[in-house]
Formats: structure tokens, C-alpha cells, sequence
């Protein structure tokens, strides 16, 4: 018997050509339930999809290896959206989590993590 597939969302790539994939009960059981309950959801994952594709910043998770942290400010929700990948080995990228989060708690979650991209800057 053939197993289901999960439904997409989207599937996109980063700005380090991996393919990253938003599934639809991560969206909805997760992203929208726990950090997004007053928002659009069409604005969500265009949100969601636009940091994945262009951050401004990619950081290593500090809790998990294979993790990583995309930053992007977006007015609209917060002051940046953050997006959680998990990568496991063949450079696919599944979204884990997303939340707005302002500029103060962004600073303190992103203290002392090591940056991913760009390579260039600090």
C-alpha cells in the first residue's frame, strides 16, 4: 500500500539553493495555533515563504544541530518573522516553525549564535 504524501504548502529554495518545504499541518497545527492566532494566514506564508527566500540573516539553532534560523524584518506582523528549518542530509529543508518576534527578544535569542549567512558580515 502506497503511503500518503503530506500536502505542501509550498516548496521554495534559499539563497543557498536548498529546497525547503512549508507542509499544511505545520502550518496549521503549529504555526498558525501557537504564534500567528490573529493573523492572516495568506500573509503568514507569504511571510514565511519570502524569509525563507531572501533573510536577511541565516543562523545555526543553538539548541539543535540541524536546524537553522531565518531572519527577515517584515513590518506587517513584528518587527522580523523567524523561520526554523530542520535540514537532514540530502539538503532539503523542512520548516519547523515560524513566530514574529521583535527587535529586543530577537537580539537576545540570536546572542551569541553563529551565523550561517551572509558569510561577509558579523
Amino acid at each position: 500500500m502506497k503511503k500518503e504524501e503530506r500536502p505542501k504548502v509550498f516548496s521554495t529554495s534559499d539563497p543557498l539553493n536548498r529546497k525547503v518545504i512549508l507542509y499544511a499541518d505545520t502550518l496549521e497545527k503549529h504555526i498558525m495555533e501557537r504564534h500567528y492566532t490573529a493573523y492572516d494566514k495568506s500573509q503568514v506564508v507569504n511571510d514565511i515563504k519570502s524569509t525563507v527566500e531572501k533573510p536577511e540573516k541565516i543562523y545555526y539553532d543553538k539548541n539543535i544541530d540541524t536546524r537553522e534560523v531565518f531572519i527577515k524584518e517584515i513590518s506587517n506582523v513584528s518587527d522580523y518573522t523567524s523561520v526554523v528549518v530542520e535540514y537532514k542530509g540530502d539538503n532539503t529543508g523542512i520548516v519547523a516553525t515560524s513566530y514574529p518576534v521583535n527587535k529586543k527578544k530577537l537580539g537576545r535569542q540570536m546572542r551569541n549564535a553563529k551565523k550561517k549567512y551572509p558569510e561577509d558580515e558579523n
